[in-house]
């Protein structure tokens, strides 16, 4: 494996990495925002790809176009703030999911 990408929604989501493996970004104004670093041999693509379905699908196709990783990594917090019980390397396991970026909302309290 020589190449990952990782994309997140938000800058916080990602922010930690980017520093911790000194990663630089590309084309400032390009959207997503890329940057790109190293660990070990691998190349490090990361992409602040915005919030919802919508963004990750576009941020995704203009990071594939010409490129073929040996692994797409997406990352985030899923709505995991501060007083939400979650710590810092916690996982959570979702057991069902709410189109909240589609304001959907059904008579089963949101749960489609």
């Amino acid at each position: 494996m020589k190449s990952i990408f990782v994309t997140a929604s938000v800058m916080q989501e990602l922010s930690l990495l980017i520093r911790s493996i000194g990663a630089v970004q590309t084309k400032p104004d390009m959207f997503p925002d890329i940057y790109r670093g190293r660990i070990g041999d691998k190349d490090i693509t990361l992409a602040v790809t915005g919030i919802g379905k919508i963004n990750a699908a576009s941020a995704t196709t203009v990071l594939l176009q010409g490129r073929t990783p040996d692994l797409l990594v997406n990352t985030g917090c899923a709505g995991a703030y501060q007083g939400g019980g979650l710590t810092v390397g916690g996982l959570a396991v979702a057991t069902s999911e709410i189109l909240a970026d589609d304001g959907v909302l059904t008579p089963e309290a949101g749960n489609p």
